[in-house]
């Protein structure tokens, strides 16, 4: 087992840091649905949190004749333009970004969201100057729970994947986490009974005593 020092915190985007999840699931439940995919927001959310927007698209619209892309498109207009006007911070995400900021670790954030989203989402929260470097799923073939996003992120930092800490809320990004040979934090609900593959599983982002556990 490596014995590397944690020197630096990469962070997901939404439902980590932001409370963006749910603008995303109700668009692309509204268009998959105008497309003949019934489903819901909320099973969006399950089945899909932190998977990339082409990815599970091309997979329930598989078999139409459509034009995906412009689906797609479609759906990063809208969601970009209510981001701007309602994202929000998850409680006690801010803090935490500060906390390990004044900590003096390295900060990086590794979203599958579009790049010009993520933006629009960090400058939102205040957040853009924050992070030594910012890497979308624009810039990796797959995405989470393939590792390739946290692991160009560690490559960005100039960091082995040992000495990453990834902070996230989805099974997908946690499974992408571990994959990458890094330790996680992973956020979730305190009625949520699945079994997820992150390190400490906290309730709420105060909860700084589990956090710091996995530090030492």
């Amino acid at each position: 087992m490596s014995t590397l020092k944690i020197t630096t915190i990469i962070f997901d985007l939404d439902g980590t840091l932001s409370d963006t999840n749910k603008i995303q699931s109700a668009v692309e439940a509204e268009i998959l649905n105008r497309y003949g995919v019934k489903i819901s927001a909320a099973e969006i959310g399950r089945r899909f949190s932190g998977v990339k927007t082409s990815e599970f698209f091309r997979e329930l619209l598989r078999g139409q004749d459509l034009d995906i892309d412009g689906i797609i498109e479609e759906k990063w207009r809208r969601v970009i333009s209510l981001a701007k006007r309602e994202a929000g911070p998850i409680p006690g995400a801010l803090e935490l970004v500060e906390y390990f900021k004044e900590a003096e670790f390295g900060l990086a954030l590794a979203s599958s969201s579009r790049k010009e989203y993520v933006m629009a989402v960090l400058n939102k929260l205040g957040l853009k100057d924050k992070f030594k470097t910012i890497t979308s799923g624009d810039e990796v073939e797959k995405g989470k729970p393939d590792p390739a996003i946290f692991l160009l992120a560690a490559k960005k930092m100039g960091v082995r994947p040992e000495e990453c800490l990834v902070f996230e809320d989805a099974m997908s990004g946690m499974t992408a986490a571990k994959r990458a040979g890094m330790k996680c934090v992973g956020l979730i609900a305190r009625d949520d009974e699945r079994e997820y593959p992150a390190d400490v599983l906290v309730h709420d982002w105060a909860d700084m005593e589990n956090i710091k556990s996995i530090l030492k």
